[in-house]
């Protein structure tokens, strides 16, 4: 009863079988045997998941459960939100923090393996998973960018491939595998071959190839302090984002112009 304990329950914190327009808001949800909000089943449409701890209890104490949220099935839930408060904190559950096996869902502004970006209260396994279609993790608006940090492997792993997916202003740092996993590769990843820093600005000459020809991709790039030791660094700094179009044959070199200096002795990181 003192919320630093675990007494959960045998299964799922709470469950939504096919159950439509509900609200899971403002509670702590730790400690379960199972997922600690599993959502399922093709009516489940419009549930929204909002400013919750799941898998801490008082005073931020880790409590996990399996998997922190968990979409099965089902289609048009929102997990977090963009608004202030709206984020939950979704961390130290045993193996991921939120599981996407449903299409057309959203995660927007949540925190996920940290409560504050210092503390490391990570998930076990990977921060985000999408293994169904047209997800959202992430979004270009004020606030829908999640942070995903300290989870003891990926912080997104989209192993149904990536091009159907929208990853975006995400803050993604000091995960035990990549920033971003791709199962799937089904486009051109952004390469950087030079930087340079000065005058007000950073330029970092990047490359696109092997893409499908005359296709637009939004590039994002990113500073961190540490960089990946797989060489793929990942993004805890978002710094702006970049429209380029490929050739005729799949290929675009540019240098776009980013607004401010990176810190000395950061890596720069593009997605």
């Amino acid at each position: 009863a003192s919320g630093t304990a675990a007494l959960g329950n045998s299964i799922h914190g709470i469950e939504l079988q096919d159950s439509p327009d509900n609200i899971v808001e403002n509670n702590d949800i730790s400690g379960n045997a199972g997922t600690g909000v599993y959502i399922i089943g093709p009516s489940a449409v419009n549930n929204r998941v909002s400013g919750n701890k799941i898998g801490l209890g008082a005073a931020n104490v880790p409590l996990g459960n399996q998997h922190g949220v968990w979409i099965f099935d089902a289609s048009g839930n929102l997990v977090g939100g963009a608004v202030f408060g709206a984020g939950n904190v979704i961390a130290a559950n045993a193996v991921a923090g939120v599981i996407l096996d449903g299409s057309n869902n959203l995660v927007l502004g949540n925190s996920i393996g940290t409560t504050d970006g210092v503390t490391n209260l990570g998930n076990g396994g990977i921060g985000v998973i999408a293994r169904a279609t047209n997800d959202d993790v992430g979004g270009e608006l004020p606030g829908s960018g999640n942070l995903i940090a300290f989870n003891g492997s990926h912080g997104i792993e989209a192993s149904s491939g990536i091009a159907s997916h929208t990853f975006f202003g995400n803050r993604i740092y000091s995960n035990g595998g990549l920033g971003i996993s791709i199962g799937v590769a089904e486009g051109p990843a952004p390469q950087l071959l030079s930087v340079t820093v000065g005058g007000g600005n950073t330029s970092p000459l990047s490359v696109l190839n092997g893409g499908p020809p005359a296709t637009m991709y939004r590039v994002q790039y990113f500073y961190s302090f540490d960089c990946d030791p797989s060489g793929y660094g990942e993004g805890a700094n978002f710094i702006a984002d970049y429209d380029v179009t490929t050739d005729g044959f799949g290929y675009r070199l540019f240098g776009p112009l980013l607004p401010g200096e990176v810190p000395a002795g950061s890596f720069l990181t593009a997605t």
